[in-house]
């Protein structure tokens, strides 16, 4: 009886570790709350489409992960990493500012870092949830 119940723990507990690892985000949030436009580069190449001030963005993640990697969600291990730099702009210079650099796991939305480098500027990058980040001024 008492190993009985052990094995159900164990498995229990293997499927609720397992799914939460394998749990990807439906979409990437992306919320602009700043004056300024806004765009992430993945490998220097930039977003389809820039942020305009005060307004967010929802990406499927099968497009985040093609942009990271060029690979479909169920081939991706919980060690592969993606970065991508955030540029802000007052101007038509889509690269005038480099906000910070966000590395994530593609496998769950983690975020691995977030490298900070316009508080100078008042600006700031702050993940809310795995697969959701903002532009916030400081």
């Amino acid at each position: 009886m008492k190993k009985t119940l052990l094995v159900q723990s164990l498995a229990l507990t293997a499927v609720l570790v397992s799914g939460a690892v394998l749990a990807t985000p439906a979409n990437m949030v992306i919320d602009n709350n700043t004056m300024l436009v806004t765009n992430a580069y993945v490998h220097d190449v930039a977003s389809p489409s820039p942020l305009a001030p005060k307004t967010a963005e929802s990406l499927p993640w099968a497009a985040v992960t093609a942009l990271c990697h060029g690979t479909k969600v169920p081939m991706i291990k919980g060690s592969d990493s993606c970065a991508f730099d955030v540029y802000a702009s007052y101007s038509s210079d889509p690269k005038q500012i480099h906000v910070g650099t966000v590395t994530f796991y593609v496998s769950n939305g983690e975020v691995v870092n977030v490298k900070q480098l316009a508080l100078q500027y008042g600006l700031k990058i702050v993940s809310t949830a795995p697969g959701q980040f903002e532009l916030d001024n400081v």
